[in-house]
């Protein structure tokens, strides 16, 4: 019922147009971010396709011996669905992703889940699906946010860095470059 294969280059703007419009993706799964990665982890992400060849669910993910991961770099891989999927069709393509895995000799498969937080739409499938599956919790993230609307009052903290931002005329904008996101805040603050 599902075709699952490997991702590869001339897949990239299919990929990131499903990214676009995915239940429970964010800007770590596109392909500009994850090519951030190639140097360091051999890439080995999935595709999942139904009978009428359209693209469904992808895996962000890379390899290492007989084990795949579903991403190392990134902070949240999971698998990445359609909105507003069927829970039939969830766990459908889950046995799919599994039993391509097996035929291709993996042993292991490390999913890191995406937080529901960044979902569009709740849905809490993923742990219900990977409870049956029989899969193994080996760690817990935890994920903070502060909802839109929901903040008031900055505290005495949060006061001081504003008004020193004031005072270096820092800007916050919107933008899709990565790179100079990467270079120029994520690295330095990490280092």
């Amino acid at each position: 019922m599902y075709r699952v294969c490997h991702y590869s280059s001339d897949d990239k703007k299919q990929w990131d147009d499903f990214v676009a419009h995915a239940n429970n993706a964010t800007f770590l799964h596109r392909r500009s971010f994850l090519g951030y990665h190639g140097d360091r982890f051999v890439d080995s992400s999935l595709l999942v396709f139904d009978f009428k060849n359209k693209l469904v669910a992808i895996v962000p993910a890379n390899q290492r011996g007989k084990d795949i991961y579903s991403h190392q770099g990134l902070s949240y891989g999971g698998v990445i669905v359609s909105p507003m999927l069927r829970f039939v069709e969830h766990v459908r393509i889950y046995k799919a992703i599994l039993q391509f895995l097996n035929k291709s000799d993996i042993e292991r498969f490390y999913l890191n889940p995406i937080p529901e937080i960044y979902k569009h739409h709740y849905d809490n499938s993923e742990e219900l699906i990977l409870h049956w599956l029989g899969a193994e919790k080996l760690k817990a993230n935890i994920y903070s946010y502060i909802p839109k609307g929901v903040y008031s009052q900055p505290n005495q903290n949060r006061k001081r860095a504003l008004s020193k931002a004031n005072k270096y005329d820092v800007t916050i904008r919107e933008s899709d470059d990565i790179g100079s996101f990467w270079k120029q805040i994520l690295t330095p603050n990490l280092n």
